[in-house]
């Protein structure tokens, strides 16, 4: 890997937003001049327009949003009280005549996706609790999201920095081939995956309606913390981190059958320290990784030879940046995510904000770049 690149002060970096702090903020996307975001903590979506973040409640945990097509967003919400299980459902956000945010859930019920019968694992581990967590929409208006084990994770050198940099399966066994299950050692792997939901059509209350159907992303394999979808310029190569693992995951990606194939390490984390959370891609191909525990966000461009350089890090005044999406009014600015407080898998957490004030703010830079076009659900 190449040198550490241009580094940025955080005193470029602006928080805004006012005084509002997130417990988990996750998932902004700009549309129509406004940031949208949730806290999967506080399981609120909000709104940043004019440096005001408006919030409304939501009835479960959220995991991420993505637009839909078809109006409002497709959020992928807890199905039960203590976070897991999971399932899209659309939101419709609107501003009553003071102002007040509100989000409406009750339109459309698509597709469960934390399913038994959609991914076994969730039947031969009942045990292992899981939600869903980031997602983002591929140019076809396919939904990609993933989910995350409620337990803490065993991070042993065998999981963290252990298992082959190359698909498991030899070479020459052709059913393996297109698999990038990045096997960390000969235990069984996590319950997690990541999903496709694709659009469909079903008979619902009297007429045919496009709904979701969902299925495990057998290439990418078993996870513990699916996080950090996003694509290149042209589409051909999707990126991806679970997050213990310390590494962003690139593979080959055909738009048309929404089939991955290929799968390598494309960027390791550059320190001892930190995880990559969310992810974003600008019009040069450069991948910005949000990394978690680490306190910056940085930014890597593709050599030419399917591995990555450290191009650039901007330094953040608080430790766990989370995601991160292009906006503005010239799509130039890097908004960023934080937290504040996660309690999805430790109820016990720590509050940051005592030692970091920022913690949980949303913030924005100018990078100078814009960012690929945000796609949005067929359905």
């Amino acid at each position: 890997m190449a040198s550490d690149g241009m580094a940025t002060t955080n005193s470029e970096v602006q928080i805004v937003g006012g005084d509002y702090r997130a417990k988990l903020g996750e998932s902004p996307v700009w549309i129509n001049g406004e940031l949208v975001f949730i806290d999967v903590v506080a399981k609120e979506i909000c709104t940043l327009r004019d440096g005001t973040v408006r919030r409304a409640q939501l009835p479960k945990m959220p995991g991420s949003i993505v637009p839909s097509s078809k109006g409002g967003f497709l959020a992928a919400l807890a199905v039960d009280a203590d976070g897991s299980g999971g399932q899209l459902r659309r939101v419709v956000l609107r501003y009553d005549d003071t102002g007040t945010l509100e989000a409406d859930t009750s339109k459309e019920f698509f597709c469960n996706v934390l399913d038994a019968q959609v991914h076994r694992p969730l039947a031969d581990k009942p045990g292992e609790r899981q939600c869903l967590n980031d997602g983002k929409c591929d140019a076809r208006g396919r939904v990609w999201v993933g989910s995350k084990v409620l337990s803490r994770p065993d991070m042993d050198a065998r999981y963290v920095q252990a298992g082959p940099d190359t698909p498991t399966g030899s070479e020459n066994d052709e059913s393996n081939a297109s698999s990038a299950h990045f096997s960390p050692s000969g235990d069984a792997p996590p319950a997690g995956a990541l999903f496709c939901v694709e659009p469909a059509f079903s008979f619902r209350n009297g007429s045919m309606v496009k709904v979701g159907v969902a299925g495990a992303v057998a290439e990418v394999g078993g996870v513990w913390t699916s996080n950090g979808i996003a694509w290149s310029p042209v589409g051909d190569t999707m990126y991806y981190a679970d997050s213990p693992r310390r590494r962003v995951e690139a593979y080959d990606f055909d738009a048309e059958s929404g089939l991955l194939r290929n799968g390598r390490v494309f960027a390791r984390m550059p320190d001892d320290v930190g995880v990559p959370d969310g992810m974003c891609v600008d019009e040069g191909g450069g991948v910005w990784v949000c990394v978690w525990d680490a306190g910056k966000v940085v930014r890597y461009v593709p050599d030419g030879e399917g591995n990555a350089k450290l191009d650039r890090t901007i330094a953040f005044p608080c430790s766990r940046p989370t995601s991160c999406c292009f906006g503005g009014a010239d799509g130039t600015t890097l908004f960023v995510t934080s937290c504040s407080l996660d309690t999805t898998v430790d109820a016990d957490a720590k509050d940051m904000s005592a030692d970091e004030p920022t913690a949980g703010g949303v913030f924005a830079i100018d990078v100078g770049v814009k960012g690929v076009p945000v796609h949005a659900a067929a359905f």
